[in-house]
């Protein structure tokens, strides 16, 4: 009897011993796998890291090819010239020659086979981003990108172009010689904010164009309850925006203030927001105003109509960069007087100001411009004479 009692001992001892050594196996394991899944994402992340760090500088074009034909040298057309940055989360192209530029982001996924960028290509009228997929190989100084090049292209899956593909196999060398120092990558940087800043204000312009042909008359600088300003032209102009359904969200009848109206404020359209590294000391403001007072398109609590423009309207200020920032919903302008001095402008570029026309066209004025041209170009009459062109000589 006692033999027996000790062999349900042992039996039940061993039991316990193989069902501990059992979970002390699958604890192994489960640790084994949580450290191979760690390492894994750690060589990913390092991975990422080494590639996000490379890429970074100045790089050259060399070369292009397109359905099986490579150019390089002269023969780049509109590529040579072209200096591209990589510059912390941002790429930045600049074709030096035709002094055009551009900025958008970047996203490098290095663990996958071959190696994938996603590039950020700023839309043509600043509404945004389209991202443009791609493959890329880095091998010291020498960068390879295959992209596709529009909608209709293929996604590049190795290294080459097919006739009729899309794909475009670029190669870059980084300038390690200096032949573009740091104030080129500055040119370009600004180059680049440059045409955002205009993409946006022909946005801007062609949304207030469109509200003049549904309308009848451009929109007045305010949303307004009898003589009070309560809301901005910005808002005003959300619906030719296609931001309907933020437009349908504020209380027209309420001031931009308002305890409901001021929630919104945090919902600024990125159209509004300023180009390049401008920060503004507070947030949900812009620096895209318009002259308000006699004399000007916006005068009054209503808007201006197409036929009482004296001056023709590629000569009358619609638009501009302000020197300030304000709340973007905040009825808030640039109030022009002929017997004051003028409102500051050109808060953004330290060349000039972008101004959208009644016409909708956008240009860089620069700072030289003599005040009485301003006076003309600001009001309904006095412009029809000045060459627009000789401005930027």
């Amino acid at each position: 009897m006692l033999g027996r009692k000790i062999q349900i001992r042992v039996g039940v001892l061993l039991a316990l011993l193989w069902s501990a050594s059992q979970a002390d196996m699958l604890a192994c394991r489960a640790q084994a796998a949580e450290q191979t899944t760690a390492a894994n994402e750690q060589s990913q992340d390092a991975q990422k890291s080494g590639d996000e760090d490379r890429i970074q500088g100045v790089w050259l074009m060399t070369s292009s090819e397109t359905n099986t034909r490579k150019a390089r040298g002269k023969n780049l057309d509109g590529l040579a010239q072209m200096v591209v940055v990589f510059e912390r989360d941002k790429v930045i192209m600049y074709q030096k020659a035709a002094k055009i530029g551009t900025e958008g982001g970047y996203k490098l996924y290095p663990d996958k086979q071959p190696k994938v960028i996603d590039l950020g290509v700023p839309t043509p009228d600043g509404a945004g981003e389209v991202t443009v997929k791609g493959i890329y190989r880095l091998d010291g100084n020498k960068l390879t990108l295959c992209m596709s090049t529009g909608p209709g292209s293929k996604e590049p899956k190795d290294f080459t172009t097919p006739a009729g593909s899309g794909i475009r196999l670029l190669e870059l060398e980084r300038d390690t010689l200096g032949k573009n120092p740091r104030a080129v990558v500055e040119l370009a940087k600004s180059t680049a904010a440059h045409q955002k800043s205009a993409n946006r204000l022909q946005r801007l312009a062609s949304a207030m164009l469109r509200y003049r042909d549904t309308y009848g008359r451009f929109p007045a600088a305010a949303v307004y309850a009898g003589d009070k300003p309560l809301l901005s032209w910005r808002v005003a102009i959300l619906p030719f925006l296609g931001e309907e359904a933020l437009y349908r969200q504020f209380k027209l009848d309420e001031p931009w203030d308002s305890q409901h109206n001021r929630k919104l404020l945090e919902q600024m359209p990125k159209v509004y927001e300023p180009a390049g590294d401008v920060k503004t000391r507070e947030a949900y403001t812009t620096f895209d105003q318009v002259f308000t007072g006699a004399g000007t398109v916006f005068n009054g609590a209503e808007g201006l109509r197409s036929v009482d423009l004296r001056d023709a309207p590629a000569n009358t200020f619609l638009i501009v960069e302000a020197g300030g920032a304000v709340p973007w919903t905040k009825p808030d302008d640039l109030p022009y007087s002929a017997s004051k001095e003028l409102p500051e402008l050109g808060g953004l570029f330290k060349d000039g100001f972008h101004a959208a026309f009644c016409d909708g066209s956008v240009r860089l004025i620069p700072r030289k411009v003599k005040e009485p041209i301003l006076r003309a170009l600001i009001t309904l009459h006095g412009a029809d004479a000045i060459d627009l062109d000789e401005l930027n000589r």
